[in-house]
């Protein structure tokens, strides 16, 4: 099946026929790189890029698309096309620094960028608070242990 029987419209929506989720899947984490490295959108002043995941990323992290900030680091983001397919992964195989968004065919750029930049807010809420408890602990250098 190729690229050619799903496409990507103007606006960011997707036209398909039913039977290609796999293709979806894929047209979908595209759509959200694309719609996060608009030269028009007005990114939070703590996002620094976007780009998309490794293969090692995808398949092990589970992991689709990678969001760069300038204080939390790299920012995990699964994309799903479906709520279905989003509860099953959450279920399933989530791992803590990932959060799964699920992007609509009818979706456009705009919605996108605040369906994603909303969905981390808790993550990088999480992040802040497990750094300021690993920066509160001393560890020895010497043999690992934690100083009082």
């Amino acid at each position: 099946m190729g690229l050619s029987a799903a496409f990507l419209a103007e606006d960011g929506t997707i036209a398909r026929r039913p039977d290609q989720s796999d293709l979806v899947g894929r047209l979908n984490e595209e759509r959200a790189v694309r719609a996060l490295s608009r030269p028009s959108w007005a990114p939070p002043g703590w996002f620094r890029g976007v780009r998309r995941a490794t293969r090692y990323e995808d398949c092990v992290c589970k992991k689709d698309v990678i969001i760069i900030s300038c204080d939390r680091g790299q920012l995990g983001v699964q994309i799903k096309s479906s709520v279905r397919s989003a509860r099953r992964f959450m279920q399933r195989k989530c791992p803590h620094d990932v959060v799964c968004v699920v992007l609509l065919d009818c979706d456009t750029f705009d919605v996108i960028c605040t369906k994603i930049i909303g969905a981390l807010k808790e993550l990088r809420a999480k992040r802040a608070t497990m750094r300021y408890r690993v920066s509160l602990q001393r560890i020895s250098p010497v043999r690992g242990r934690r100083l009082s």
